[in-house]
């Protein structure tokens, strides 16, 4: 973690007027020589400096995560890459829950100190609280490799999806762990094996009727000398035929 001098913050001019010259200083997050440097938005609280975590940053995608941001389309059948995961909004809800206990306890101080019959009902606890809270608090980071379970500094907040660590080193790697761990392992068990093929079933054929061959007739007296030819017909159809010529020779 290094720091840049950018065009930013303080200015000044020259002797002629003519232009100005800015001088800043930011912060670069870098993971080793190869790592692709990213450079947050920070802001000082209480003698700390907070780095803005955003799921959708794509320098804090490549920096956790090491891969570029790819979002959901239609056209592509490619698994999207963010940091939109269940453990950074499960680090959100800490947040969340730690900051409206905050506020409910300032809250509960400040109806003390006005009446003797606080509100038995606690109120809701929105943004424009944060005067009442101190700015800093602390939530747990998971386990995660070698890293234990540890407190770690980070800003009030009860609605935004953005998270301000406190940026140090071992923030920014514990942070890093948590969410490339978690990546590595949802491609893991979101690859799908391949389904042994079904054999289609044949399409049921319809019954057939029974069929059986008649016997040849003998002479018959509508036609003398003649035989009747040998046929294939339906059995109900035999049966009528052959009741037919009994009645007839009898």
């Amino acid at each position: 973690m290094s720091r840049q001098r950018g065009p930013d913050s303080q200015s000044s001019e020259d002797a002629g007027g003519a232009c100005s010259v800015q001088v800043s200083l930011r912060h670069i997050v870098q993971d080793g020589a190869k790592g692709k440097p990213w450079t947050p938005t920070c802001i000082q609280k209480m003698d700390a400096c907070f780095a803005k975590c955003s799921k959708f940053d794509r320098g804090f995608v490549m920096f956790t995560l090491e891969r570029n941001m790819l979002t959901t389309s239609k056209k592509s059948s490619k698994e999207p890459v963010s940091c939109n995961l269940p453990s950074f909004n499960s680090l959100l809800r800490a947040r969340r829950e730690t900051s409206i206990k905050c506020a409910q306890d300032a809250l509960e101080v400040e109806e003390m100190e006005t009446d003797d019959t606080p509100q038995m009902k606690k109120r809701k606890i929105k943004s424009s609280h944060e005067a009442l809270v101190n700015p800093v608090i602390s939530i747990p980071f998971p386990e995660c490799g070698d890293w234990p379970e540890r407190q770690v500094n980070v800003l009030w907040g009860v609605k935004s999806s953005d998270l301000w660590v406190e940026l140090t080193p071992a923030n920014m790697k514990h942070l890093k762990c948590i969410l490339k761990t978690e990546m590595e392992k949802g491609e893991v068990t979101c690859k799908k094996k391949a389904s042994p093929k079904k054999k289609r079933a044949s399409p049921k054929k319809s019954p057939r009727r029974r069929l059986r061959r008649s016997t040849p007739l003998a002479e018959s007296p509508m036609a003398d000398g003649e035989q009747v030819e040998e046929t294939l017909v339906d059995s109900d159809h035999a049966e009528m035929m052959a009741e037919t010529l009994e009645y007839v020779e009898g």
